[in-house]
């Protein structure tokens, strides 16, 4: 089914009138400006659970000590969309076809608090109620050859002799059931969408997590520390 949904997505790409263009790559996520930069941090889940449900929020990501933001969708059919607000995340709507959760913010904004993280920090992602926790396992880096274009070949900065395609890059990055991956540009002199930055983050459950979960559990009994209801 994957492999037909892949076969059917590339299709789309190549043979769609330029009219009704379908997006097959990685976002453009450097660049934007804004005049305030707001850091929604919370010290504590409590605060920011209420926070996501008040305001209605599609969803939250929380790194303990680092970072508190809500996440919002992008328009339908708009897949190269980043949202130009400096507290919020965009929900990629297209890794969830192929079973990731992608979050994705400009460098320059909310993007920028993605850099603080590093190999086994702990992240939690809340939505509709429900906490699942992330365990960061990869922070990869690729070079854009043609940094404005979300569809530019790419450089892998480890092993530089490696250049992939946009589609290539995504499915590599985005073609991982259950892992959740950040995604912002990385600044490089004066260009700020040189490169790319992924941090690709693997599910754990409620007792693996160095956290204090009771957090959760003290602002609302019901929740769960399992799993993320599948978006609809």
């Amino acid at each position: 089914m994957k492999k037909f949904l892949w076969f059917y997505l590339v299709f789309l790409l190549f043979f769609l009138s330029p009219s009704h263009p379908t997006f097959l790559g990685v976002p453009k996520t450097g660049g934007e400006s804004s005049d305030t930069q707001e850091n929604r941090f919370v010290s504590d889940l409590r605060t920011f659970q209420k926070q996501i449900d008040s305001d209605k929020a599609f969803a939250g990501l929380f790194a303990p000590d680092v970072f508190a933001y809500p996440v919002v969708l992008q328009p339908q059919n708009a897949h190269a969309f980043v949202s130009s607000r400096p507290d919020e995340l965009t929900y990629f709507a297209l890794a969830e076809k192929f079973g990731s959760v992608g979050l994705l913010a400009h460098n320059t904004l909310a993007g920028k608090d993605f850099f603080s993280l590093k190999a086994g920090d702990e992240v939690g992602y809340y939505q509709r109620g429900v906490w699942q926790w992330y365990r960061v396992e990869q922070i990869l880096q690729f070079q854009a050859l043609t940094p404005e274009s979300p569809t530019s070949d790419f450089r892998d900065l480890e092993h530089p002799e490696r250049v992939l395609s946009a589609s290539a890059l995504f499915q590599e990055i985005y073609a991982q059931p259950g892992k959740l991956i950040l995604q912002t540009c990385v600044a490089r002199g004066q260009i700020d969408s040189w490169g790319r930055l992924f941090i690709v983050a693997a599910p754990i459950s409620s007792t693996e997590t160095k956290f204090d979960a009771l957090q959760i559990f003290s602002a609302n009994p019901s929740s769960l520390l399992e799993a993320v209801p599948t978006p609809r």
